[in-house]
């Protein structure tokens, strides 16, 4: 596994997965799943395969890239059409050679599709604080030879230090810095801040955040990130509250918002649950 210890080179001979027809069938799988009967067929299957089953991902950005089980619950991993508006959103960012940032990366899937994305030249750097989550990256990178990216295990905020990270179970699809709830459990998480991170790793082209309401507190520790370097960003917004303070940090820094189908968003716009900024210069 990469860590923030161990920066190897992306081996430049690596041919990635022809696309091709993977993002209609893509598409199509999306519009099935949204028929019941098909929809069970597809849980029905997903469950003969046990965490820890090593599968070929069907369709999607990822196509034809190994994925061992994780999440078994999760259907769109091993098919391939998780999380879709937001895969087809970052086809259209970040390029071949760029460095995208994984901000909350969970079991890595989408971390995976960006290292398809960028390619050899380019590089994935995934933050995520659960250690269960950081060792099916770890998997995923060993089982499919990749050279272009790297875990680090650690969540990202306004500070360093170390905070409390809730979850419900480890590995769970979710997990959060701050008060747990009733049936949450409570690991340590070391913490650091996207200003730090550009010292020991590339500066991203493109951000990509999920970050269960501390979205905040990340750009609060991004200030040279924001200034300086002027990535493109992917937010995923929890609430209003914290959407609008998001946006408005992000609009002080001259960025434009769209939504991640295009569509620019003025200040007069409902915020959508994901928005995209990009820099105005």
């Amino acid at each position: 596994m990469l860590t923030e210890r161990d920066v190897r080179k992306p081996d430049e001979h690596r041919e990635w997965p022809a696309k091709g027809r993977s993002v209609s069938k893509a598409r199509l799988i999306c519009f099935l799943g949204k028929i019941p009967w098909v929809s069970h067929v597809v849980r029905w299957r997903a469950s003969q395969y046990k965490d820890g089953t090593v599968v070929t991902i069907r369709t999607g950005l990822a196509q034809g890239m190994r994925w061992r089980r994780y999440h078994r619950y999760v259907n769109g991993y091993w098919i391939g059409q998780y999380e879709w508006p937001i895969q087809q959103a970052m086809r259209r960012e970040p390029e071949k050679g760029h460095v995208l940032y994984d901000l909350g990366a969970n079991a890595g899937f989408l971390s995976l599709v960006g290292c398809c994305l960028v390619g050899n030249s380019g590089c994935v750097v995934s933050f995520d604080p659960d250690p269960d989550n950081c060792e099916s990256m770890r998997q995923q990178i060993e089982l499919n030879g990749l050279d272009n990216w790297i875990v680090v295990k650690r969540a990202v905020s306004s500070e360093p230090g170390r905070l409390a990270f809730a979850r419900t179970k480890p590995g769970a699809l979710t997990g959060h810095i701050g008060d747990p709830t009733e049936d949450e459990e409570v690991i340590g998480a070391e913490v650091m801040t996207l200003d730090m991170a550009l010292e020991s790793f590339p500066c991203p082209q493109f951000i990509k955040m999920d970050v269960e309401g501390a979205e905040v507190r990340v750009l609060q520790g991004a200030t040279r990130m924001i200034s300086e370097v002027r990535p493109v960003w992917l937010v995923e917004l929890h609430g209003r509250e914290y959407a609008e303070e998001v946006a408005g940090i992000l609009a002080k820094a001259e960025y434009s918002l769209f939504s991640i189908d295009g569509t620019h968003i003025s200040h007069k716009d409902t915020l959508p649950p994901h928005i995209i900024a990009r820099p105005n210069c």
